[in-house]
């Protein structure tokens, strides 16, 4: 069959910029330049449920497996104020919206229409707010404990080591997944594999979309736990960004999820329980002004 020219004039159209050969240096700029802001966009939904039965069969009543979802939706500006090593060492935000609903009802954090100062203090994040209303404990300790857990090394981590061309794939040890997450895993079988589907130009920028897969596996079990289903954690990353360093602009959508199941011996009894934890999540970054 003979290829029309529309067809072959497509094939150049969806082809034109990018060559087969060209390779890419993946750097990314999670934050904009002292004295520059940008507008985020962040939401996260977990959906959980939780079923416990103790030895006569009987459901606990608080965990009885029903699901439970928590959505947390934030709009506000970052300024950062002075720099630091991966990440700034002070920022400042001000939130337009800052919303948590539990499965129906929603309710405003009492950081909304605020302007919080995040700073480190002898390798830890403090948050202080602007002015004299009050923000609560629970709602600063919830900025303090996200703040803190970014480190900028998960970024460092999911980056090729070397340049790359436009459908290529590297591997991420679980040695490094685990270096860069809290919790108990398994190094040897943990691990991720990342990949760059495409790349294109945006306002004077490289841009590219990088999809990740990572799988983490439980290490050390609690004392008197047996799982019949460990809880494997396996996510997907999907990053649309510039890569070349330029830019703090970009998307990151991460979907999430593990189930277990397994038995708890407790002063000598034997508690079944389930659970299941999904998260989804989109954060979108604006250029730097």
């Amino acid at each position: 069959m003979r290829t029309s020219f529309w067809t072959a004039l497509a094939a150049v159209v969806l082809t034109a910029g990018v060559r087969a050969e060209d390779t890419y240096t993946i750097k990314l700029k999670p934050a904009p330049d002292v004295g520059k802001t940008i507008t985020v966009k962040d939401t996260e939904t977990v959906t959980h449920s939780d079923k416990v039965t103790d030895p006569d069969g009987n459901v606990s009543p608080i965990k009885d497996g029903k699901k439970h979802t928590v959505t947390v939706d934030e709009v506000y500006t970052e300024t950062v104020l002075e720099n630091g090593d991966k990440v700034p060492n002070k920022y400042k935000r001000t939130y337009e919206k800052a919303t948590r609903k539990v499965d129906s009802k929603t309710e405003a954090r009492s950081y909304e229409g605020r302007t919080l100062v995040f700073e480190k203090k002898d390798g830890k994040y403090t948050v202080t707010p602007e002015g004299d209303k009050p923000v609560s404990k629970e709602d600063l300790a919830g900025l303090t404990r996200k703040a803190n857990a970014n480190s900028g090394a998960q970024d460092e981590v999911f980056l090729p080591s070397k340049p790359v061309k436009v459908g290529d794939s590297w591997k991420i040890e679980g040695k490094k997944i685990v270096e860069a997450f809290s919790g108990d895993w398994d190094a040897e079988k943990s691990g991720g594999e990342a990949k760059l589907t495409k790349v294109y130009q945006k306002d004077g920028h490289q841009f590219g979309t990088i999809v990740l897969m990572v799988k983490m596996e439980p290490g050390k079990l609690p004392k008197g736990v047996t799982f019949e289903k460990p809880p494997v954690m396996e996510m997907k990353v999907t990053l649309d960004a510039a890569i070349d360093g330029t830019s703090a602009a970009g998307v990151m959508s991460v979907a999430w999820s593990t189930a277990t199941k397994g038995t708890n011996e407790q002063m000598g009894k034997k508690f079944a329980f389930e659970s299941s934890f999904e998260i989804s999540a989109r954060k979108e970054q604006s250029a730097e002004k």
